[in-house]
Order: C-alpha cells, then sequence, then structure tokens
C-alpha cells in the first residue's frame, strides 16, 4: 500500500466519523416518486450527508444509487483531492456502516461499533467519541 493510500484512507475514515458524530443521524430520503421511503443518501435536499458523502466535491443528484466504489471508479465523479488515492474497499466499508447502521434505532451506536471494526480490518486510526 502507497503512503498516499494510507493517508486518504485515514483522511476518508476520519472525515466520515467526524461527519456523522457532528450530523448525529442518518442522511436518508424521505419520498421517492411521491411515496415515503426511506434510502440512504449521499446528501439529502434538508442538507445531511452520508457517511461518504463529505469526501465528494462536485456531488451531483444523479449519483444517487451509485456505489462508493463507483463514484472512486468514475473519473466524471470528483472527488477532493485528499480523497483521490483511498482504498476503494475501505470506502464501501464506511458507506456500509452507515447504510446498515441507519436502520438501527441506536444508529450512533450501530455506526461506531462498525467504524472501531473498520479501523482494525483497515489499519486506520479509531479514536473514541
Amino acid at each position: 500500500m502507497t503512503t498516499q493510500m494510507k493517508e486518504a484512507n485515514q483522511a476518508v475514515f476520519d472525515a466520515a466519523l467526524k461527519h456523522i458524530r457532528a450530523q448525529g443521524e442518518p442522511c436518508l430520503s424521505s419520498k421517492v416518486d411521491g411515496r415515503e421511503h426511506r434510502q440512504c443518501m449521499y446528501r439529502s435536499p434538508t442538507g445531511l450527508q452520508c457517511a461518504f458523502g463529505p469526501c465528494i466535491e462536485n456531488y451531483d443528484e444523479s449519483i444517487e444509487g451509485d456505489s462508493a466504489r463507483d463514484i472512486i471508479d468514475d473519473e466524471n465523479y470528483r472527488l477532493y483531492p485528499w480523497a483521490r488515492d483511498v482504498n476503494s474497499d475501505l470506502a464501501a466499508t464506511v458507506q456500509s456502516a452507515h447504510d446498515r447502521a441507519s436502520d438501527s434505532p441506536d444508529f450512533m451506536a450501530k455506526f461506531e461499533s462498525s467504524m472501531r471494526y473498520i479501523a482494525e480490518t483497515f489499519g486506520v486510526t479509531y479514536e473514541p467519541a
């Protein structure tokens, strides 16, 4: 693993953790095609973001439904420079931590637990809240 990837992994992990801790809730859509529907989003109309959302510099609604891997692999989606060398597995796992925790009545506890696991798995540093 390159130094750039290690630094990007830590930066993406830190950005996701800091953002979700500050936000305190998941980023979910409330309506799709006029019907009530709860689906994770990168950014909501109300200004919320998912865990990977803060890494996306040039957001466009058309990316909703794309995976973090799709966004990393497609050069049309511009990530912030500090996130561009991230390991796509780490990014996908951070995205998944948000999405899985969004169904839990204790979103923050489940998200924090997942982030501790991600830190151990990918060798990044986790700082408890």
